[in-house]
C-alpha cells in the first residue's frame, strides 16, 4: 500500500475495474440480425412516418436491420420476375427473417377494373411457394413469416369475402409448410369499426399501422421466440465500454 493513500482508494479502484470489465463482457454481436420486408404498396408504404415497417426498424435498433422491398402494385407473380433483384443487395446473415406480406393485389377482381393483377387462389399459393424456395436459397439461414392481407373495405375493384379467400389460403399454406402467419384478415375483422384501419379501403390508415405492426412484430415473437428483439444482442458494445480518448499527439 502507497503512503498516503487511503484503504478506500484501493477498494473504489477494485469496484471500478470490476465494474469496466463487467461492461466490456456484454453479450455483443459483430453483425446484426436481418428483417427483410417483402410486399407490395402496404409494405413500401411501412417506412413512411409511422409507418408498421418503420415502428418495427425502431423496436430493432442496433438488434436488426429492417430492409424494405416493398413494391407498390406488384402481384406474387411480378415479384417472382424481380426477386433476384430484390435479394442482390440482401447479405446472408446468420439470424435472419424473411415476411412475405403479398395477397392484396392479387385478390383485385378478375374482370373489374384492377383486374391485369388478379392471379387465381391456386396460382398465388403456387407463387408463395416459389417464393419461400428462391428466398431459401439465396438466403440459406432465412427463416420465414407470411403475413395474409389485410380486409377491405368500399373498393368496387377489391371485395372483401375475395381478400378472405386468399387470406385463408396463406393460413393453409403456413401450416403446410410449418411458417409462422400473422393472419391480418382475421384479426383485423375482429375489431370494432375495423374500417378505421384503412385510409382508402385498401390502404392503411395511421392507425391501421398501429395496429399491424402491433400484430407482426407479436406474430414475429411468438414464431420466432430467438429474433424477438428482447432475444437478440446488441450490436457492438456500449459506449461506457470504452476508455477516454486519447488527446495527445503521440501515435
Amino acid at each position: 500500500m502507497s503512503p498516503g493513500r487511503h484503504p478506500a482508494h484501493y477498494l473504489y479502484t477494485i469496484v471500478l475495474l470490476g465494474f469496466c470489465s463487467a461492461v466490456k463482457m456484454e453479450a455483443t454481436a459483430k453483425e446484426p440480425a436481418s428483417i427483410v420486408l417483402l410486399g407490395d404498396s402496404i409494405t413500401q408504404g411501412g417506412f413512411s412516418v409511422g409507418g408498421w415497417g418503420a415502428r418495427l426498424a425502431e423496436r430493432y435498433i442496433r438488434k436488426a436491420d429492417v430492409i424494405n422491398r416493398g413494391l407498390s402494385g406488384y402481384n406474387t407473380e411480378w415479384i417472382l420476375e424481380v426477386l433476384p433483384d430484390l435479394l442482390s443487395g440482401v447479405a446472408s446473415r446468420e439470424k435472419q427473417l424473411v415476411a412475405v406480406f403479398l395477397g392484396a393485389n392479387d385478390a383485385a377482381v378478375d374482370g373489374g377494373a384492377s383486374s391485369r393483377q388478379h392471379i387465381t387462389v391456386p396460382r398465388y399459393v403456387a407463387n408463395l411457394k416459389k417464393i419461400v424456395a428462391a428466398v431459401s436459397k439465396t438466403l440459406p439461414n432465412a427463416r420465414f413469416l407470411l403475413i395474409a392481407p389485410p380486409p377491405v373495405h368500399g373498393r368496387p375493384e377489391r371485395l372483401n369475402e375475395v381478400t378472405q379467400a386468399y387470406a385463408a389460403a396463406a393460413v393453409a399454406l403456413g401450416g403446410e409448410l410449418g411458417i409462422p402467419v400473422c393472419d391480418l384478415w382475421t384479426a383485423a375483422t375482429g375489431e370494432p369499426d375495423w374500417p378505421r384501419l384503412l385510409s382508402d379501403g385498401l390502404h392503411l390508415s395511421a392507425a391501421g399501422d398501429a395496429f399491424v405492426y402491433e400484430a407482426v412484430a407479436a406474430a414475429l415473437e411468438r414464431g420466432h421466440p430467438e429474433l424477438a428483439a428482447a432475444a437478440l444482442p446488441r450490436f457492438c458494445p456500449a459506449h461506457d465500454a470504452f476508455k477516454r480518448a486519447d488527446d495527445s499527439c503521440n501515435a
